[in-house]
């Protein structure tokens, strides 16, 4: 489990949080779920590197602004 407490944002009221995003990979698109949303990029790629690490590098994407607020970053999964 994620042991570092990062502060989550959420960009919005009624945040969509899905988003069909390209594996860096493949061209293919996927849906992606935002499991956290922050203010800072730093803080997104710190949770986006450990979540990689438990979930595997296939399942999270690396961070992504917010649809909603191009300042907030989104850390995205495939859900299982």
């Amino acid at each position: 489990m994620f042991s570092r407490s990062l502060p989550e944002v959420l960009p919005a009221r009624g945040v969509n949080r899905w988003y069909r995003l390209h594996k860096e990979d493949k061209r293919q698109t996927w849906d992606f779920f935002a499991e956290r949303y922050f203010d800072s990029k730093p803080e997104a790629f710190v949770y986006w590197e450990q979540r990689a690490k438990e979930l595997g590098f296939e399942r999270v994407h690396r961070p992504v602004p917010s649809h909603e607020n191009p300042s907030v970053w989104a850390v995205c999964i495939v859900p299982a």
